[in-house]
């Protein structure tokens, strides 16, 4: 979420489709790991592939990082990936890593400093009358 602060980021460095170019282990993961820690990513094995919840076309059942469907299916990974990837893996780049986390970490610090200065509104009992049956915890 902290990467949908500026609706119009992913413009800055998306080349994959939506939806479903943004899943697991495509480009925007892929592109951190590269950006992080590049010695752990097996660059001969970067594979894309679009799940098959995406493939269907549906305008009720699909995803994305960045938005999801309306309706949800609950299915096995092997069920909707062969490889285990959903999205296109190999748009991914470091240089798209460095300003995805760059974005995140600058996003996070201000939230921080936001939260920092929030202040906690008292909270109130709006009940006029005791309730009718008895409670597991205390309303005082």
């Amino acid at each position: 979420q902290l990467l949908k602060v500026n609706p119009d980021f992913d413009k800055q460095w998306r080349e994959s489709v939506f939806p479903g170019g943004c899943s697991h282990a495509g480009e925007l993961e892929t592109s951190m790991l590269l950006h992080l820690s590049p010695n752990s990513v097996r660059q001969n094995k970067i594979k894309s592939e679009i799940s098959k919840t995406n493939k269907r076309n549906s305008k009720f059942i699909w995803g994305d990082l960045f938005a999801k469907g309306p309706m949800g299916l609950i299915e096995w990974t092997s069920q909707y990936t062969d490889s285990g990837v959903m999205g296109e893996a190999e748009k991914a780049t470091a240089e798209k890593g460095r300003i995805v986390f760059e974005e995140a970490t600058q996003n996070l610090a201000e939230f921080i400093k936001e939260y920092y200065h929030l202040k906690i509104e008292e909270r109130k009992t709006h009940q006029t009358k005791e309730p009718t049956f008895p409670l597991s915890f205390t309303t005082d």
